[in-house]
C-alpha cells in the first residue's frame, strides 16, 4: 500500500491511460498534475477532489471516500455534475477556453485532462511587468478574457472563479481561461452548496453574508473587474463584504493616472449591488473595443482569432 504524505497523487502513480509527473496545484475543488499519456503526450490533469468533503489516508492507495453518509451524497451529487459540465466545455471549440481532452473515472472520483499550455498566468505577468501593462495591453489581454467567459455563459456555464491566477497568457499573446474546476451550470451550484471563491475576486454574492443572492453570469462579470483591477493596482480589491461606500469610486481615486473608460469600466464592472453592475461579458468586452486609442484593434480577431503578441 502507498504511504501518502497528504492527500495528493505522488509522482508515478499510475491512473487508467496516465502516469502522474508532478502537482501543479490545488483548491477547494481539487487539484492538477502533469501527467503523461500512455502515448507519451503530457497533459494537465485535473481531479474532483472537494477538500470539505472527502479525504485520502496515509494507507488507501489513492482511493477518495468521504468522512461521513451526508458528505457521501453531497459527494455523489458533485461528481455526477462534474461529468455533466466536462461534458459541456468539451463541445467547446474555441480559442480562449481550455479544451478538455479526456474525462474519465477512477479511484472513486473523476478525472479530465486538458492541454499543457506553454506561457504563463496574467498574475506572474503582473508581478514580473506590471510597469509595462499599457491601456492597449490591457485592453487586448482582456478583450479576449471576456469573449472566453461569454463563450462559457453562452453554453450556460458559470466560471465563478476568475482571477489572474486563472488568465493564462501564451507565448503569441493570445490568452485561454483555465481552472474550469469550480464552473458549474446555472442552478447546479444550488445541490452542491457554495462553490469556491477567491478573497477580493468573488463577488458579494458569493459570500454568505450576502443571504439569497443567486449567482449569474454578474458574477463573472464581477471577477473580471476585480483581475483588471489587480493589473492597475497589483493586488486584489477588498474582500467584498469589507468594502465601504469609500471604496466603491475606484475612477476618482485614480482619475489622470489610468483611461478614465477602464477606470469606469473597473467601477461599474465591481459594483456591489448586481443589478447596478455590467450585465454581461459581451458588454464588458464591447466597452473595451470602443475605448477610442484602440479603434485600430481588429474586431473580428478579438471575436474569433488571436491577440498580437505583447510588446
Amino acid at each position: 500500500m502507498a504511504n501518502f504524505k497528504n492527500v495528493f497523487l505522488p509522482p508515478g502513480y499510475k491512473l487508467p491511460r496516465y502516469t502522474i509527473e508532478k502537482r501543479l496545484s490545488s483548491g477547494g475543488f481539487g487539484a492538477i498534475y502533469v501527467a503523461k499519456h500512455e502515448n507519451g503526450n503530457t497533459v494537465a490533469l485535473k481531479e474532483f477532489l472537494p477538500s470539505v468533503l472527502n479525504c485520502r489516508s496515509e494507507d488507501n492507495n489513492g482511493l477518495v471516500f468521504c468522512k461521513d453518509e451526508d458528505s457521501q451524497k453531497k459527494f455523489e451529487k458533485g461528481l455526477a455534475i462534474f461529468f455533466q459540465e466536462a461534458d459541456t466545455v468539451a463541445k467547446i471549440r474555441d480559442d480562449r477556453v481550455v479544451a478538455i481532452l479526456d474525462v474519465f473515472e477512477a479511484n472513486g472520483t473523476a478525472y479530465f485532462a486538458m492541454p499543457l499550455e506553454q506561457g504563463e498566468t496574467l498574475q506572474r505577468l503582473i508581478k514580473r511587468n506590471r510597469e509595462r501593462l499599457t491601456d492597449a495591453t490591457l485592453q487586448r489581454i482582456f478583450i479576449d478574457a471576456s469573449t472566453g467567459i461569454q463563450v462559457l455563459h453562452d453554453h450556460g456555464l458559470l466560471h465563478l472563479d476568475i482571477k489572474p491566477g486563472n488568465l493564462w497568457i501564451r507565448p503569441d499573446g493570445s490568452l485561454v481561461v483555465l481552472d474550469l474546476g469550480a464552473s458549474r451550470e446555472q442552478d447546479n451550484y444550488l445541490l452542491f452548496g457554495p462553490p469556491a471563491r477567491t478573497p477580493g475576486y468573488a463577488a458579494p454574492e458569493q459570500h454568505q453574508s450576502y443571504k439569497n443572492s443567486r449567482l449569474t453570469v454578474q458574477t463573472d462579470v464581477y471577477g473580471l473587474a476585480a483581475s483588471l483591477y489587480c493589473c492597475l493596482e497589483g493586488k486584489a480589491p477588498l474582500v467584498a463584504p469589507e468594502r465601504t461606500e469609500n471604496d466603491m469610486s475606484y475612477s476618482k481615486k485614480r482619475m489622470g493616472q489610468h483611461s478614465l473608460p477602464i477606470l469606469r469600466l473597473i467601477d461599474e464592472g465591481l459594483e456591489i449591488d448586481p443589478k447596478k453592475r455590467i450585465k454581461t461579458a459581451e458588454e464588458f468586452k464591447e466597452r473595451l473595443f470602443y475605448i477610442p486609442r484602440i479603434r485600430h484593434y481588429n474586431h473580428k480577431s478579438a471575436v474569433i482569432g488571436k491577440s498580437p503578441p505583447l510588446k
